[in-house]
């Protein structure tokens, strides 16, 4: 698993575009992507990586 959070997000992602890709579909076609975290630093993160990805 990689390491600290970002990287994390950056490897759940990638994941994701694997698999969407394996059934012929698109990130666009995602709807919704929900993270349940009580901290700040994790969701501002994730804003982060979810908007570079796009």
């Amino acid at each position: 698993m990689a390491a600290g959070f970002a990287a994390q997000l950056k490897q759940a992602f990638f994941n994701l575009q694997t698999a969407l890709a394996a059934v012929g579909a698109t990130p666009d076609q995602v709807v919704k992507i929900t993270l349940l975290s009580v901290d700040d630093a994790e969701r501002q993160q994730f804003r982060s990586v979810s908007r570079s990805l796009k």
